[in-house]
């Protein structure tokens, strides 16, 4: 059952990448009914997949009600590797939702795991972090984000997030009234 679920779990991104989003919820499905006396990790991972469909299909409720009970089952102690797609994806689905405060509290919680690090994963939380800050007006709070992402993402060398850096920040400035700044 395990080798099951765990080829479920692959098939599953392959199909959540093509569109294929009500298969994918049908294979969480029975993978969690097979899954109920394997490990936490399988069925977090199994969750994680049902909570993505559910994003992808605009399901932004359900999704987030999937990740805090993937988050509930998951001990304080687990792997990062499972809990920060948690707080990622939970971040995300409240931001559809228009629900910024939320989807804030999400990224820092996720940046409390990884800043100090050596993770790449820090560009992209303090880039997102960053246009939700500038989303709630909190525009000093949203530009040391974006800058501090910056930063990273220059250390890294990931040109993509250094180019989403430098959107949030003309974003940040033009909403602050600097619109010759954005512009440079």
């Amino acid at each position: 059952r395990l080798h099951e679920c765990m080829a479920l779990i692959g098939l599953g991104k392959v199909f959540n990448l093509r569109g294929r989003y009500e298969q994918v919820l049908g294979m969480a499905e029975r993978g969690l009914a097979l899954a109920q006396d394997l490990g936490i990790e399988v069925r977090a991972r199994l969750l994680q997949m049902k909570a993505g469909a559910h994003f992808y299909l605009g399901q932004y409720r359900a999704a987030v009600r999937v990740l805090d009970e993937v988050r509930a089952l998951l001990p304080s102690t687990a792997d990062p590797d499972l809990i920060l797609p948690i707080l990622h994806n939970l971040a995300g689905a409240y931001a559809a939702q228009g629900r910024f405060h939320e989807a804030s509290r999400e990224f820092r919680a996720a940046l409390s795991q990884v800043r100090g690090t050596a993770s790449p994963r820090a560009p992209l939380y303090l880039s997102n972090l960053a246009f939700h800050l500038a989303e709630l007006g909190e525009l000093p709070e949203a530009r040391r984000a974006a800058e501090e992402g910056l930063l990273a993402a220059q250390r890294f060398s990931n040109r993509a997030l250094e180019t989403s850096c430098h959107e949030a920040l003309a974003q940040i400035l033009a909403q602050g009234g600097d619109l010759d700044g954005a512009l440079a």
